[in-house]
């Protein structure tokens, strides 16, 4: 979490000073990035307990095995919530393009929230990255495959506002692509009389629970295939 929302803070600290872009969007970018990464990688942990021997335990224990990942994920997931605050502080130091306290105080209750919908939002997605850790040892070399596009489908560094079919398809499906819009607009959103609508954030909360339900679903069908096929104690 700390060397992803660093390095991500740096950089476009860099691209701030080099194109005179809007300071604010690139703190929201700096936060998500690190939330992203930290959040999507904490399916990881499926394979540390596998290495362990203890992930066999986990899931003969009484507890239902999509409550066991849902610990096990979570457990990692919570910490990507610490990338807005190191944000924060990146963006705080004095210098060409850094923030004011004055900017960033009147919208912390609406980053906050939105913030929490989004990290939702995303443990739906490792949920369905964590079936690969279930399903194979070698989960790793997988990983990528599915969260290049999931990342590019996130709204973390494009946001999809056209009017073509493929782009309303995806601002439809994505579980956080709503939630990240807003972010990044929320300083217009507020300083207009008419505001942001709820509308959109409860689109993203019916998008989050399809996204957090299907998730869970896939985790349930593929621990019962692991355990039946024995590939839960592999290492």
């Amino acid at each position: 979490m700390f060397f992803a929302t660093f390095t991500a803070g740096i950089t476009q600290r860099f691209a701030v000073i080099a194109w005179e872009t809007d300071p604010y969007a690139a703190f929201i970018r700096t936060a998500l990035i690190g939330m992203w990464a930290t959040s999507t990688s904490a399916a990881g942990i499926i394979s540390f307990e596998r290495r362990r021997g203890t992930l066999l335990y986990l899931f003969t224990s009484r507890t239902s095995r999509v409550f066991v990942l849902i610990a096990l994920i979570s457990s990692v997931s919570v910490f990507s919530l610490l990338s807005f605050p190191l944000a924060t502080l990146i963006w705080i130091i004095p210098g060409h393009g850094h923030l004011s306290m004055s900017l960033l105080l009147p919208l912390l209750p609406h980053l906050i929230f939105l913030m929490t919908l989004s990290w939702a939002g995303l443990f739906g997605v490792t949920l369905i990255v964590a079936c690969i850790f279930v399903l194979t040892t070698h989960a790793m070399a997988y990983e990528s495959l599915l969260l290049t596009p999931l990342l590019l489908f996130s709204g973390v560094l494009w946001d999809a506002q056209g009017h073509s079919l493929w782009e309303i398809v995806i601002r439809s499906i994505s579980p956080t692509m709503r939630l990240f819009s807003l972010m990044y607009k929320l300083p217009v959103f507020l300083s207009s009389a008419e505001g942001f609508t709820c509308s959109e954030v409860l689109y993203a909360l019916g998008t989050i629970t399809g996204w957090t339900f299907f998730g869970c679903s896939l985790c349930i069908l593929c621990a019962h295939h692991a355990y039946k096929s024995g590939k839960i104690g592999a290492r």
